[in-house]
């Protein structure tokens, strides 16, 4: 498991533009920064996560991370923007390291923007190669809707909001031709910042991943490792043929009929995820439960104690349980001081949070589905 020993690692850097910020190495990552610790256990906890996300979705095309990232997150927007970071954002990549900033915001659009942003830096430094706008946006997109669950992150959600959104785009045809999307500049990209071009690119690498049960992911693969030997049109061509107008037909025709709780199933999943994590630090502290309903009542983030390594911030507990009290029917398993299981079933299929102890430590928290 993840250990963080941010407040014995820090170690004091001068910056140019704030009066002093702190070094917390973690396992991808060198985070400099100068907001309070809780955010940076946080966002230690989180980027680690979401380096292995990263990885995990482009490992058929893309490297590993071989020597840690730089991570500037100021607290005001004023240091931000004097270290460079780029008036209006939340957070970029600048080419050499990735920024972002606290400020009034919620917490929540630091974490979005870091997600995003992260998975430029990512690609440059691990993916490389020429890889087209649309393909680096969509993918940024795409984890910037990853949720964090404690000891993972769920991917591939499709939000209500964005896909009314989607649709409504559509119906006013308001998305580029496909072809001359492909082809779409960075400076043409950046020079005329669009939502609309963000949900394009997002929708079509999400409809690559994951429409009809996978049926494109292993020709989009594909098609990510071909750039690099024959460029972005010819890989394109090479895996899904000359015909864009045909594929952009079924893009559209897949999205217009998606109903809107198409990845219900995924949210079920955050929440047994969530818990499970919390569930595994229970356990490991010798609290234990007479079943899932006494897990769901009693369990107190605030009072259950954590130490250093297993940490999590206690408000994801606070939400995870708020959905999970609207879910029946739940059921608990644990095993001694082993490991449990945490269910919830779904439609056909019951989504499981199992997690295993092993030397006094949490060896693994994973999700499993089995049909009902």
């Amino acid at each position: 498991m993840l250990a963080i020993c941010l407040l014995v690692l820090s170690q004091t850097v001068s910056a140019q533009f704030s009066s002093q910020l702190q070094v917390y190495p973690t396992r991808y990552y060198d985070i400099y920064t100068d907001v309070d610790e809780p955010i940076v256990r946080e966002a230690a906890l989180r980027m680690t996560r979401m380096a292995e996300a990263y990885h995990e979705r482009t490992k058929t095309f893309a490297g590993s991370i071989v020597s840690k990232l730089p991570l500037y997150i100021y607290r005001h927007e004023t240091d931000y923007l004097a270290a460079g970071g780029l008036q209006g954002s939340s957070g970029v990549y600048t080419g050499n390291k990735l920024m972002a900033y606290v400020g009034a915001r919620s917490l929540n659009q630091l974490w979005r923007a870091l997600q995003h942003e992260g998975f430029h830096q990512f690609a440059d430094v691990v993916i490389g190669g020429d890889m087209p706008v649309w393909v680096d946006e969509g993918l940024a997109e795409y984890f910037e809707q990853a949720v964090f669950t404690g000891d993972g992150m769920v991917a591939g959600l499709v939000p209500g909001v964005r896909l009314t959104r989607i649709k409504e785009n559509f119906v006013k045809h308001a998305f580029m031709d496909v072809t001359d999307f492909m082809h779409v500049s960075r400076k043409d990209w950046n020079d005329q910042l669009s939502r609309v071009n963000y949900d394009q690119a997002w929708s079509l690498v999400h409809f690559l991943a994951h429409a009809y049960q996978g049926k494109y992911r292993v020709r989009f693969d594909q098609f990510m490792r071909d750039i690099s030997r024959m460029g972005a049109d010819q890989a394109w061509e090479a895996n899904f043929g000359s015909n864009t107008k045909a594929f952009a037909s079924r893009w559209n025709q897949y999205w217009m009929k998606l109903p809107k709780r198409h990845t219900a199933d995924l949210y079920i999943e955050i929440t047994v995820a969530t818990l499970t994590s919390f569930l595994a630090r229970s356990v490991l502290q010798s609290v234990s439960f007479k079943d899932a309903e006494d897990f769901l009542v009693t369990v107190n983030a605030h009072t259950l104690p954590m130490d250093n390594e297993n940490w999590l911030p206690p408000m994801m507990l606070e939400r995870a349980l708020q959905h999970a009290r609207t879910l029946k029917p739940w059921t608990l398993t644990l095993h001694a001081h082993t490991g449990g299981t945490l269910s919830m079933p779904f439609q056909f299929q019951i989504i499981s949070g199992e997690f295993e102890i092993a030397d006094n430590k949490i060896k693994s928290v994973t999700i499993k589905r089995t049909r009902r």
